[in-house]
C-alpha cells in the first residue's frame, strides 16, 4: 500500500491562510497546545448540545488545526476504559454532524468504554479521498491516544469502528498504524465497509454494479469523474484503487483482531466484506464475519448487531 505517514503529517502541517511548514518539533507542540485549550474551551463553555447519562461529554475537540479536523468525545465513569474511535460514512464526500452518531456512542459509552467520535476532511470533485482521509483517521488516533489520561482511557486499547465509507477508512487507518507501530489498533470493527475498491471498480465497469449514488462516490473518491485529471500520469491512476483497498494489504503478522458486518442484500455487494475475511483469514489474523438479514446498510442495522460489538470489544 502507499505510505501515508508523511500525507499524516502533512495533514498536520496545513493551516488555513498560511504558507508556512512546521518542523516535526513545533508541529507536535502546536497539536498539544490545540489539546489543552480545547479541553479547557469545553470545559468552560457550557454550550454543550449533548447530555449523558452515562458520563461527560467534549463536543468539538481539535485534533488538528485544519477546519474539519474535529471529534467529540464521551467518556467513560470508568478508568483505564478501551478507546473506541467512531467513523462515519457517507461515501467519503458529505459529511454529516457528528450528534447524528450521539445515540451510538452514547450506547458504547455506557458499556464503560471512552469513544472518540470524529468529524475527517472530505474529498471534492478536485481531491480525491486518499490518503487524505485515513490520514486523519489516523491523526485523530494518536491524539486519542497522546491525550488518553485526560478521558480515563487506556491507550494500549484502541478500536476502530466505522460504517460504510468508515469502515473502508477504519481498516486502512489500522493496517498503517500497525505497520508504522505494531499494536496501535488491538482491533477493527467494519459495518459494510467496501475493502476493495479495486474489485467494486471492476464491477462497475462490467455492469454488475449499479447503483448511482455508491458509483458518484467512488468515482469521486478515486478521482475518475468524468472530465477530471487528478493524476500525473495514467499508470498512477490505474494503481490508485488497488493501493488503497484493505483486502489488499493484510498484514502477514501482529494484525488485530476484526469483526466485519454487511447485510444479506444492501448496496454493497456481500463479496466486499467476504474478500476481506478471505484475506484476513489466510494471513493468520482473527476475523469473524456476520451476514445481517435483509437490506439495511451499516449503521441502519446498529441495533441488531450493537450486543455482538460490546462483547467483542470487551473481550479484546
Amino acid at each position: 500500500m502507499i505510505q501515508s505517514d508523511a500525507g499524516a503529517s502533512s495533514a498536520a502541517d496545513r493551516i488555513p491562510g498560511s504558507v508556512l511548514r512546521l518542523r516535526p518539533g513545533w508541529r507536535a507542540a502546536l497539536l498539544s497546545a490545540l489539546a489543552v485549550a480545547a479541553l479547557a474551551a469545553a470545559s468552560s463553555a457550557g454550550a454543550s448540545t449533548i447530555t449523558s447519562t452515562y458520563g461527560p461529554v467534549y463536543e468539538g475537540l481539535r485534533y488538528g488545526p485544519s477546519y474539519g479536523e474535529h471529534l467529540d468525545v464521551f467518556e467513560s465513569l470508568s478508568r483505564s476504559a478501551p478507546i473506541v474511535i467512531l467513523i462515519h460514512g457517507g461515501g467519503w464526500r458529505t459529511a454529516s454532524a457528528l450528534t447524528k452518531y450521539a445515540s451510538e456512542s452514547k450506547a458504547l459509552q455506557a458499556q464503560g468504554f471512552t469513544v472518540f467520535d470524529i468529524q475527517y476532511i472530505q474529498d471534492s470533485t478536485t481531491r480525491p479521498a486518499f490518503p487524505y482521509e485515513p490520514n486523519d483517521v489516523m491523526l485523530a488516533t494518536r491524539w486519542a491516544i497522546a491525550n488518553a489520561a485526560k478521558f480515563h482511557a487506556d491507550p494500549t486499547n484502541v478500536v476502530l469502528l466505522g460504517g460504510s465509507a468508515g469502515g473502508q477508512l477504519a481498516a486502512v487507518a489500522a493496517e498503517q498504524l500497525d505497520k508504522a507501530n505494531p499494536g496501535t489498533v488491538r482491533a477493527v470493527v467494519s459495518l459494510s465497509g467496501p475493502m476493495n475498491l479495486a474489485s467494486m471498480w471492476k464491477l462497475i465497469e462490467n455492469g454488475e454494479f449499479t447503483s448511482e449514488s455508491f458509483i458518484y462516490s467512488l468515482e469521486q473518491a478515486l478521482g475518475r469523474l468524468p472530465g477530471e485529471t487528478v493524476f500525473s500520469s495514467e499508470s498512477e491512476r490505474q494503481a490508485y484503487p488497488a493501493a488503497w483497498s484493505p483486502a489488499l494489504h493484510v498484514a502477514s503478522q501482529g494484525c488485530p483482531k476484526w469483526l466485519l458486518f454487511h447485510s444479506q442484500e444492501e448496496a454493497i455487494p456481500l463479496s466486499q466484506a467476504q474478500e476481506m475475511a478471505s484475506a484476513l483469514s489466510k494471513a493468520g489474523c482473527g476475523v469473524t464475519l456476520q451476514v445481517v438479514p435483509g437490506d439495511k446498510h451499516s449503521f441502519a442495522y446498529w441495533g441488531s448487531v450493537a450486543s455482538t460489538i460490546f462483547s467483542f470489544i470487551h473481550s479484546n
